[in-house]
């Protein structure tokens, strides 16, 4: 019993350290029921606080901070995989589509083509612990990019190296994420549902209904451009690596 209880408690400290943007870095295991406990300043690592700083300046967009956080030596490449919330730090950058910060962190040698780590997860909360570990879908800053229609974070990845043929745990591919919808776009479809089945017009639904017409073109668009961006990359022959 002694032995599963050290165990547990190792396993606790070493890979569930969790943290938010605005709470201290505390101890607990996803998804229990049982409270996080805040560490003492000490017990966290140098990188631990590096990687939690580091994502609350990327989700924050404040270039200032990333850049900071970079000189003193924070990676550009996270480590520790619950800290996270199981994203790298480009792929949030891109999902936010700021351009500059993802600019900064593949200058800083970001993994263009890292996708998020395992997530652990604790099947059985009570004694003896019964951990599942379950890989989550890998998508890369590419897929992110092309399913937010980030036009200018694609032509940024594709430079930067991102591979154009990677594919996702369902065997989707880049294409497949350029035509999955954002939650904007879904919204807006609802809206337009509402607004198409009004019987009675005026001025604010014509505005409405003109006002969704251009944000589904401007969509269309940009839609069209990722794809156009894409044929390219996988179309373009591969240099031939120097003989030695």
């Amino acid at each position: 019993m002694k032995k599963t209880l050290v165990f547990a408690f190792y396993l606790v400290l070493n890979t569930s350290v969790l943290a938010d943007d605005s709470s201290p870095i505390q101890m607990g295991v996803p998804h229990s029921p049982f409270p996080l406990i805040p560490l003492p300043p000490h017990m966290i690592p140098p990188h631990v606080r590096h990687d939690t700083a580091m994502m609350a300046a990327v989700k924050k967009g404040n270039v200032d901070d990333v850049k900071n956080l970079l000189a003193e030596g924070s990676e550009a490449n996270p480590k520790g995989v619950p800290i996270l919330g199981f994203n790298t730090f480009l792929i949030q950058a891109v999902l936010d589509g700021n351009i500059e910060i993802v600019k900064i962190l593949l200058d800083a040698g970001a993994d263009v083509n890292a996708t998020p780590e395992i997530e652990i997860k604790l099947e059985n909360p009570l004694p003896p612990p019964k951990i599942m570990i379950e890989k989550q879908v890998p998508m890369t800053a590419f897929m992110i990019a092309a399913q937010e229609k980030h036009v200018e974070v694609v032509k940024i990845l594709l430079e930067a190296g991102a591979n154009p043929n990677v594919t996702d745990n369902n065997g989707k591919t880049i294409r497949d994420y350029v035509m999955k919808e954002t939650p904007e776009e879904r919204a807006t479809q609802t809206l337009k549902k509402m607004v198409m089945q009004k019987e009675t017009t005026s001025e604010e639904i014509e505005q409405i209904r003109e006002k969704i017409k251009i944000y589904e073109e401007e969509m269309a668009q940009k839609r069209d451009e990722i794809i156009i961006l894409l044929e390219k990359a996988l179309n373009s022959p591969k240099e031939k690596e120097p003989e030695s």
